[in-house]
């Protein structure tokens, strides 16, 4: 019995350090594609159509928002969608019906990075 009780702690732990795991290459590859259309994508003046709070807020002083953002690319309508940081004292500038820069990547305008005073 106390082999088995062993074996799935082993066997938890190891899947516990493969989430982890998981959740910084995933990080660390966001933050890459982040900075590589910050550099090289175009830039657009985007509505805002929608605004979700997340319900779980992590930091005091900031929220967590996905935002619905519509805008022309390449002649054609975008909508995307983009988690983002901002701190409460910002957020007003982040409601729907407000308008955002940001940037986008070419090949796949879905891909967008909010500028200013955000944490994408």
């Amino acid at each position: 019995m106390a082999n088995i009780a062993m074996w799935l702690l082993i066997s938890l732990s190891i899947a516990i350090a493969i989430l982890v795991i998981v959740a910084i290459r995933n990080t660390v590859v966001s933050e890459r594609d982040n900075d590589e259309i910050k550099k090289k994508g175009s830039e657009a003046v985007a509505l805002i159509t929608h605004v979700e709070q997340d319900k779980n807020q992590n930091v005091e002083g900031y929220l967590s928002l996905r935002l619905t953002i519509w805008f022309m690319a390449n002649g054609k309508e975008i909508n995307a969608e983009k988690d983002i940081v901002v701190k409460i004292s910002n957020a007003d500038a982040y409601r729907a019906g407000k308008r955002v820069t940001i940037r986008y990547s070419a090949s796949n305008p879905e891909k967008i990075v909010v500028l200013g005073d955000v944490k994408n």
